[in-house]
């Protein structure tokens, strides 16, 4: 409950510790599955790449998130656990969940809709991306197989430009080009080949960037968010508001 004070599922909370470990082995065994053995890693690790990197290429990571990541896959790497490197996520999943509008396709479509422009810094990078649904969907084929390992997971490659292109014909918006941010230099663009024939990834998907992009806008014209630059559907924004 870190971003909102209510929950709008039908959830049965268990309150406790993670860490806890007398209190999780009763928890346990009334449970077939549970999530964190599936570790949702990130492609943001490739940091900056010219070429289409595997799971075999060597990592970059030139952000505190990045370096978390890769840090912790190291850790698990001998633990024979299931580690998924997404792809920039973007969409929404539900009529519920708190949406996210500091994820670039979500971005540059919350620009167009309440700027009424699409706002680019740069726009040459590459960006591997995935729905959140199609993320969903395949942590739950990672609960039903037996694969182990690191896998990129992603369905389609495309430089910013060509996101905001898109964007700007679905909301009928001009671009604006900026220069590129200084603190985001990262540039990477991913083989999901060993998703696909391992099974753990599925395509063609229709959970393309329009489908997206225009879940996105129905979202913000719908009015179930007063204000989309808010603070709370910002990661960083949000937990910047706390101290450590």
């Amino acid at each position: 409950m870190l971003y909102e004070e209510r929950y709008l599922k039908p959830v049965d909370f268990i309150y406790g510790d993670v860490r806890d470990t007398e209190k999780l082995s009763k928890i346990l065994p009334d449970y077939t599955h549970v999530i964190w053995i599936i570790f949702t890693s990130t492609c943001s690790v490739y940091g900056h790449n010219e070429k289409e990197v595997t799971e075999e290429d060597e990592t970059a990571p030139m952000s505190l998130y990045a370096i978390t990541k890769i840090n912790a896959e190291r850790y698990l790497s001998v633990k024979n656990v299931l580690i998924l490197r997404l792809g920039t996520a973007f969409g929404i999943s539900d009529a519920f969940s708190r949406p996210r509008s500091d994820l670039l396709v979500n971005t540059l479509v919350s620009n167009a809709v309440v700027k009424g422009k699409v706002m680019v810094f740069g726009g040459s990078q590459w960006r591997p991306n995935i729905h959140v649904q199609d993320i969903a969907e395949i942590i739950v084929e990672g609960l039903r197989s037996s694969l182990k390992g690191v896998y990129n997971v992603a369905t389609q490659n495309f430089t910013v430009d060509e996101i905001a292109k898109k964007i700007s014909v679905l909301t009928r918006c001009d671009i604006q080009y900026a220069g590129q941010l200084r603190e985001d230099r990262r540039n990477y663009r991913v083989s999901f080949a060993k998703a696909l024939t391992s099974g753990l990834l599925k395509l063609p998907t229709e959970h393309d960037i329009e489908y997206g992009a225009s879940e996105f806008v129905r979202l913000i014209e719908s009015g179930r968010i007063k204000d989309v630059k808010g603070s709370v559907y910002s990661n960083a924004k949000h937990l910047s508001n706390y101290s450590i």
